[in-house]
């Protein structure tokens, strides 16, 4: 959720960002559950099994979310995100054993308006 990264100081603030990255994570993952069943259909007769791009999912519906939430027609905009979501497709590979080496960054942890 990078915590670390909030854009505000005041304790209100960083409460309000925390709800707003959890209502996103929920959402995303409700919506991505709804993509899941129709790409278990439609990958059926593959070899590897498929998943949906989290990342593209988190950036589609945030680009969706206000169109989401203020019209009237809400069930069309989530075919079509549904539908956006389910296009962006990631295999998982059985049995991988290897360590991913993780990235190197001389980079501090803190936030730049913290320091």
């Amino acid at each position: 959720m990078k915590l670390e990264h909030f854009g505000c100081k005041k304790p209100q603030g960083i409460l309000q960002e925390l709800y707003a990255h959890s209502f996103m994570m929920n959402l995303v993952a409700v919506i991505g559950n709804e993509a899941k069943q129709i790409i278990n259909i439609k990958t059926k007769k593959r070899k590897l099994v498929y998943k949906h791009n989290w990342q593209n999912a988190f950036r589609d519906t945030k680009e969706k979310i206000v169109e989401l939430l203020h019209n009237i027609n809400i069930f069309n905009n989530l075919v079509v995100l549904i539908n956006q979501i389910q296009q962006s497709l990631i295999t998982i590979k059985p049995n991988r054993c290897f360590e991913r080496r993780g990235r190197t960054c001389n980079k501090s942890s803190a936030f730049q308006g913290y320091k």
